[in-house]
């Protein structure tokens, strides 16, 4: 949540943290020092684990985190874990269950960019996706499949954020025929409304359902609803 959208009382009580930076808070025990390091979890744009430090204990508060190879040798190269020793580990436990056997991102994201390949140019793509997160894979569609991808106002703001190429986006749908949409309105009956005018293909790249289920819908008619791609933001079974 940006500044000036918070509440007032929880304005006055706010303070923004840079990741990996530590920073001492008051506790209300001037005995007790207590120290705050925000760092990169991977997630999704603005997603940090909390590492918590006293004088004689440490906590590491995931949250909502992804630990890719490649953001392990990041993160374990940040000087705020150089030499800590974590007494408490609150370990996020979203996918924690064996249904939740699923691919590892960058794996998801090919396989996601393979299906929308072999529906273009004849089909209108559909992606159904929450308010934030997947930015990095609409990235990956558009640079690959050499399209734009047509998002929000608020979605398009993000992706500047994070750097991203803005060319890759649009927010005129007229423009392309590879847009987003709520995951929420991604059902049968908008894929069966829209494959009355042209035949459209709705992706919904999400860790919410069974790998199982998922997968089961790859290489369907796309007329016959959305395709759910095993797409988490979380660490899988497997990883957690």
């Amino acid at each position: 949540m940006q500044s000036g959208q918070l509440p007032a009382a929880l304005e006055r009580l706010s303070a923004a943290l840079s990741t990996g930076t530590s920073t001492t808070v008051a506790v209300g025990d001037p005995a007790v020092t207590l120290e705050v390091t925000p760092l990169e979890a991977h997630h999704c744009v603005g997603a940090v684990m909390f590492l918590l430090k006293t004088a004689d204990h440490t906590v590491l508060h995931t949250g909502d985190f992804r630990w890719e190879l490649w953001s392990q040798t990041e993160l374990l190269h940040q000087q705020a874990l150089a030499g800590v020793k974590v007494n408490e580990l609150y370990l996020d436990n979203t996918y924690c269950h064996p249904k939740y056997d699923l691919p590892a991102r960058a794996l998801a994201c090919r396989e996601t960019i393979s299906i929308i390949r072999q529906h273009l140019p004849d089909h209108h793509i559909l992606i159904g996706v929450d308010l934030l997160g997947k930015e990095e894979l609409l990235a990956a569609i558009a640079h690959n499949l050499e399209v734009q991808i047509a998002v929000s106002e608020d979605r398009l703001k993000t992706c500047h954020l994070m750097g991203l190429p803005s060319h890759l986006f649009t927010t005129n749908a007229e423009a392309t025929t590879v847009r987003t949409i709520s995951r929420r309105s991604a059902g049968l009956k908008t894929v069966a409304r829209l494959n009355r005018m042209h035949p459209t293909l709705c992706v919904v790249p999400t860790g919410w359902q069974p790998a199982e289920k998922a997968r089961q819908t790859e290489g369907a008619d796309s007329a016959a609803g959305p395709q759910l791609q095993p797409q988490p933001k979380a660490d899988t079974h497997k990883q957690v």
